[in-house]
């Protein structure tokens, strides 16, 4: 193969030959953060992007463009953790199954 066809096949396409992809739209969350982020940093100047971050997450949750927040949201209930009570009640009944299984092959 001589260098011109071995260059032709290789050639990367240009993004001009695609289609130009479409910006995604930003959620609610995003755009609270745009609006609220230059406002906290302008009232606490010398403070962390990591601190400022974390006040506008907090804000946001009580905030009215949260829509999880609007009459009629979604709200998620916090997923309840296990109690003590159950596992141990699952333990002691595998422990009442091992005694059966073992009187019975006595």
């Amino acid at each position: 193969m001589t260098r011109s066809a071995r260059k032709a096949t290789t050639e990367k396409r240009t993004k001009k030959d695609t289609e130009p992809k479409s910006k995604k739209v930003p959620s609610p969350y995003n755009l609270f953060v745009k609006a609220q982020l230059p406002i906290w940093r302008e009232a606490n100047p010398g403070k962390s992007a990591k601190d400022a971050m974390s006040a506008v997450s907090v804000m946001w949750k009580d905030s009215p463009e949260n829509p999880k927040n609007a009459p009629g949201g979604e709200k998620k209930e916090p997923k309840a953790k296990k109690s003590a009570s159950k596992t141990a009640s699952k333990s002691s009944s595998k422990k009442a199954d091992k005694e059966s299984l073992s009187s019975d092959t006595d």
